[in-house]
C-alpha cells in the first residue's frame, strides 16, 4: 500500500532502468508484452527472483495523448520454479545416467575419478572439479584427480585442510558443504589466502564422512565470483 502515490522510479528502485524503458515505450505511444520476465524484488526486505507475465499500454488523457501507463501483471513465478525443477531432475538423471555410461568399463581408481571430475566439471560450467581423499589424521589431503576449463591450472597435489582456513576446516570435519560464493569478499585474503593463490574466487567442496571421520572430499571450483 505505501507505493501509492510514490514515483516509479522511486516505488520500485531494484528495477529503475527496466520501469525507465517501459514509461518511455508508453509514454510514447506504444506497448509492451513480456513472457515470465525474470526480475529481482525487495518485496520482503531481501532480493527475490520473481517470474511475471507483463502488459503495459498508455493511457490517454483528454487530448489524446499518453498521460499515464497501466500495467496488467500476473505473477508466474510458482510455475516457473516448479517447470525449473522438472528440468533440473531430468538433466539431474541425463549427467548420472552418461557418467554410469562412461565409467561402466573402468576398474582403475584414477581413470574412473578423472572421468567424473570432467563430466562433472563441464555438466556444472566450473573452471576447476577436483576429487581428493583424506590421510587418517583428517588433516592432510590428496588430491589425486582433477578437471581444468581454458584458462585455469591443475591444483593436483598434497595439501593441509587447515591451510585452507578455520571455516573450511570447521565445516568439512562437520561433514557439512563448504561454499563461498566470493572467496575474497567473504574469507579476505588471510583465511581465503590458500584458495585464493590457486585461483579460486568461488567453491563448492562437498565432504565425504565415513565412521564420523572425513574421508574424501568433491569439490567444484571458480575462477571468478560465482553465485552457485
Amino acid at each position: 500500500p505505501q507505493l501509492l502515490g510514490s514515483r516509479v522510479r522511486e516505488g520500485w528502485p531494484e528495477v529503475a532502468d527496466f520501469n525507465d524503458h517501459v514509461m518511455k515505450v508508453a509514454l510514447s505511444g506504444g506497448t509492451l508484452s513480456f513472457k515470465d520476465q525474470e526480475l529481482t524484488l525487495y518485496r520482503h526486505g531481501e532480493p527475490e527472483q520473481v517470474w511475471m507475465d507483463l502488459d503495459y499500454s498508455p493511457v490517454l488523457g483528454d487530448d489524446g495523448r499518453p498521460a499515464g501507463v497501466l500495467a496488467v501483471v500476473i505473477e508466474t513465478t510458482e510455475r516457473v520454479a516448479a517447470e525449473r525443477v522438472v528440468r533440473q531432475r531430468e538433466a539431474r538423471l541425463r549427467f548420472f545416467d552418461r557418467l554410469a555410461q562412461a565409467t561402466q568399463d573402468l576398474s582403475d581408481a584414477r581413470e574412473i575419478m578423472a572421468v567424473t571430475t570432467r563430466l562433472l566439471g563441464e555438466e556444472l560450467h566450473g573452471s576447476v572439479c577436483a576429487y581428493a581423499d583424506m590421510e587418517p589424521d583428517e588433516d592432510v589431503m590428496n588430491i589425486r584427480a582433477d578437471w581444468t576449463a581454458d584458462g585455469s591450472a591443475s591444483i593436483a597435489g598434497t595439501y593441509s585442510l587447515a591451510g585452507f582456513g578455520s571455516t573450511a576446516r570447521r565445516a568439512l570435519l562437520a561433514g557439512h558443504p563448504f561454499v563461498t560464493r566470493d572467496t575474497l569478499a567473504e574469507l579476505g585474503t588471510d583465511e581465503g589466502g590458500a584458495l585464493l593463490s590457486l585461483g579460486l574466487g568461488a567453491t563448492v567442496c562437498m565432504p565425504l564422512t565415513r565412521g564420523g571421520k572425513l574421508r574424501a572430499l568433491m569439490a567444484l571450483h571458480s575462477k571468478e565470483p560465482r553465485l552457485w
